[in-house]
């Protein structure tokens, strides 16, 4: 990262992507830019027709920063991945290993006089206050302020000052030193904001508040009644674009600035009904392969060639034709456009995923294994256990203020100036190899289960509350099914970090609900190429697991916020009453854990509502 300071290359695609704030050790606070700045390598000097000399660069991504995973290219578009530049990552090109990112917001304010002033575009520290330095000689550092703007379209921008404390859009006044005190208070009616020049003067107050008919920032800013609305800023692209909704107030710190449109994958090998002898070598030089039919353009011939000649020995006891035809067969789908133009790409994940933890395989890439349950849990189908795994995870989007689901082409405008770019077509990921537990429901019983009226209206509930606040997700509906998986998954996870000495948080989950799955996969996984050491599979032996699932459905019987927890589910509780019986006490997880922020729980659904036996039988009852 630039000006030597380092962040987890994990943390790029989990949080702190392209439009995330984040703080370097010295206190500064910065924007992390967009893709188009990402790997830039330098020519060197030109010369301009004025002649003056200037710095040429462009884009290039090694080979060795790059992430193939067919099935998920396919759904988002794209060639390929890279990885977020790194130390390490390719020593040959230095430029591998830095971001440069900018300042941001760069209205800073001194502590001691309390003037606000402006960085210039060019500083990468924080500097002394100029006011101090020249009335009291001394020199005291700036730190930036904590206020900034955004809109719902994902804008972000420096908080209005001048025009704020002026009460105009176009304040006639130059204001040439502002200063922002603060009182006793500790909310924003507490900062006041006051212009030497003129001596007006106003406070923070509501600015943060947004109503059904708008923002009182946008609003009230202009007292002859004009709407302030967004400037369409974007900082990390160095851009802005056309923008009229209106604005809020937001901290720069704040949980809510930014959540990072995440996409997982497990890497699925394709499965041929007859094992051809190279199957487990093609597989072993999968990326090699994947890199190949990328510069290749999918020409066979041309990457058997190449396989013929670069990789081992076994290649070379089959005529090249023959491996054009394997390679077709495995990669065949490879050129095949599956694009999810609108909405979440997720289900579409999830089909191959789901075929592929069905069926037991020993493979390079996925292992999948029969643990010899033979149904002693009832309601559970099949327990299979995963020794290896391979998960990549994308970014392709982001959000701002509220998570939701973004369409493909606004996710990817959102990274970059021109998305459309033929060498522009990738996305970040990271790969993790890991390990985990798979396990499917008794269709038979589940299909009886959701019939239920008392069910139905329980998940209706969810679905009203979600939808009442922008929640929703389209393409992953909330259905009986769904909301008794993931609350299933949630207290299973609960009950393994007990079992199995894991912290929560590095366990995750992928839940599996449509009319055509039911099953959820518990993971863990590390950027580390040996992956995990294979606690998690252990559990997966049908004894203990028949333990962890006993001891899950005994701590879900009884919260210790109980009887709250399960009254308050009646209507609804926790972030915007997107749960019903589910909360920190019983249920909820590490935000890195869950991949449907904590909503749409309910542990009743397991075990039925103790206040109201006869409204349903609880799945597990």
């Amino acid at each position: 990262m630039a000006l030597n300071h380092e962040i987890r290359q994990g943390s790029v695609i989990q949080g702190t992507g392209p439009g995330a704030l984040t703080v370097l050790r010295e206190g500064l606070s910065v924007i992390i830019p967009g893709l188009d700045a990402w790997y830039r390598k330098d020519l060197g000097p030109a010369v301009s027709a004025d002649g003056i000399p200037i710095m040429t660069a462009f884009q290039e991504i090694p080979e060795k920063c790059r992430i193939y995973d067919p099935n998920l290219q396919r759904v988002l578009g794209v060639d390929f991945f890279a990885v977020p530049p790194a130390q390490g990552i390719d020593f040959s090109n230095k430029y591998t290993e830095y971001i440069n990112v900018s300042v941001f917001p760069s209205w800073t304010i001194c502590y001691n006089c309390r003037t606000l002033t402006r960085l210039n575009e060019k500083t990468r520290a924080l500097p002394f206050c100029g006011y101090c330095q020249e009335k009291e000689k001394k020199k005291r550092k700036v730190v930036q302020v904590n206020f900034i703007t955004v809109c719902e379209e994902g804008h972000i921008d420096e908080f209005p000052w001048h025009q704020w404390v002026h009460k105009s859009l176009s304040p006639q006044c130059s204001g040439d030193r502002l200063i922002m005190e603060s009182s006793g208070s500790g909310d924003l009616s507490g900062q006041r904001v006051t212009c030497k020049s003129c001596s007006s003067t106003r406070t923070l107050s509501r600015t943060n508040e947004s109503g059904e008919d708008g923002t009182h920032l946008s609003k009230k800013l202009d007292e002859s009644g004009n709407s302030f609305t967004c400037s369409g800023a974007r900082p990390w692209l160095w851009e802005a674009t056309d923008c009229s909704l209106q604005v809020r107030l937001i901290l720069r710190n704040a949980t809510n600035l930014y959540y990072s449109n995440q996409v997982n994958s497990i890497l699925v090998p394709t499965i041929n009904s007859e094992k051809h002898p190279l199957d487990d070598l093609i597989d072993e030089h999968y990326t090699y392969i994947n890199s190949q039919l990328f510069l290749e353009d999918n020409d066979f011939d041309k990457v058997a060639r190449a396989v013929f000649y670069s990789i081992g020995l076994a290649f070379k006891s089959y005529p090249e034709s023959e491996i054009a035809e394997l390679l077709k067969a495995k990669f065949g789908d490879h050129a095949e456009t599956d694009v999810i133009e609108t909405g979440s790409p997720h289900l579409a994940i999830k089909g191959p995923e789901w075929i592929a933890l069905n069926t037991p395989q020993e493979n390079g890439l996925l292992r999948v294994r029969e643990v010899g349950y033979q149904g002693e849990i009832a309601g559970i189908a099949k327990i299979h256990a995963v020794p290896t795994m391979n998960k990549t995870t994308a970014i392709a989007g982001f959000s701002r203020l509220l998570p939701r689901p973004l369409d493909l082409p606004v996710g990817k405008r959102l990274f970059r100036r021109n998305p459309h770019l033929k060498s522009s077509n990738w996305l970040p990921a990271v790969q993790y190899v890991g390990e985990g537990i798979f396990i499917t429901l008794d269709e038979e019983k589940l299909q009886a289960w959701e019939a239920q009226p008392g069910v139905q209206h329980r998940v209706a509930k969810i679905d009203q509350n979600l939808m009442s606040h922008n929640r929703a997700n389209p393409d992953e509906p909330n259905t009986p099914r769904r909301v008794l998986l993931h609350s299933l998954s949630h207290l299973l996870i609960q009950q393994l970090v007990l079992e199995g000495g894991y912290i929560a948080a590095s366990l995750s989950e992928s839940i599996y609900a449509s009319p055509d799955m039911a099953g959820v996969l518990i993971y863990t996984a590390s950027p580390d190429a040996d992956g995990t050491m294979g606690g998690l599979v252990g559990q997966a032996d049908p004894t203990l697991f028949e333990q962890v699932f006993e001891r899950a459905l005994e701590a879900a019987s009884w919260c210790s916020n109980d009887p709250v927890c399960m009254e308050l589910g009646k209507d609804g509780q926790g972030v915007l009453g997107t749960n019903l019986a589910a909360c920190h006490n019983c249920c909820l997880l590490p935000e890195t854990s869950c991949q449907h922020f904590n909503q749409a729980l309910d542990r009743a659904l397991l075990l039925g509502d103790p206040t109201n036996p006869s409204s349903f039988f609880g799945f597990f009852a």
